[in-house]
């Protein structure tokens, strides 16, 4: 009788995640209100993304803030449109590490075409290069891993993942894993 009743307890709760996360969705959606709900603000974010990608047809990296210490802290990307204006993604990933920027000269026909770093059970760290030969980093530290990573394509065009809290410090997020959009 006590596992039934912990499993409908355990039910209950799962419903309601469910449901306070479809709510938290819902009203991003239809107000861009954000934190209502911070279980579901990784949903969030990764919807923000994805409508920003959708409109990327128009847009360029342009910068990229990387944030790092000994691991890969937090990545934010820059676009740029054909007019000059800029759009802001959401930083992905924790509040710590030391910010480094790596400027793309989108204006005059410098694309990303590649990153590159280490990653174990979380992305260590990461590099960037360019169509014209330029390469930053990597930014962060081979952390608990050997095992380097590297995606290349004609145009990156954006990022996504996921991140999460640390296993020893639980107040510290990090980047679990990280995946490129690109074109061509």
């Amino acid at each position: 009788m006590h596992r039934i009743l912990y499993f409908l307890k355990y039910l209950r709760a799962m419903i309601l995640n469910v449901i306070l996360t479809i709510v938290a969705v819902v009203l991003f959606v239809s107000f861009d209100i954000g934190g209502i709900y911070p279980v579901a603000d990784d949903t969030v974010k990764a919807l923000r993304a994805q409508i920003l990608q959708q409109q990327l047809p128009e847009y360029r990296v342009a910068r990229i803030n990387v944030w790092h210490g000994k691991l890969l802290d937090a990545v934010q990307i820059v676009f740029k449109d054909r007019e000059g204006n800029t759009v802001r993604s959401p930083k992905h990933g924790g509040p710590g590490g030391r910010q480094d920027v790596f400027d793309i000269d989108a204006d005059n026909g410098e694309i990303l075409t590649g990153i590159f770093g280490f990653a174990g059970s979380v992305v260590d760290s990461i590099g960037f290069t360019t169509n014209r030969g330029r390469t930053v980093g990597p930014w962060g530290a081979s952390g608990d891993s050997r095992r380097n990573y590297q995606f290349t394509a004609p145009e990156i065009v954006g990022f996504y993942g996921l991140s999460g809290p640390d296993r020893d410090e639980a107040d510290r997020v990090l980047i679990k894993q990280i995946g490129i959009k690109w074109r061509g």
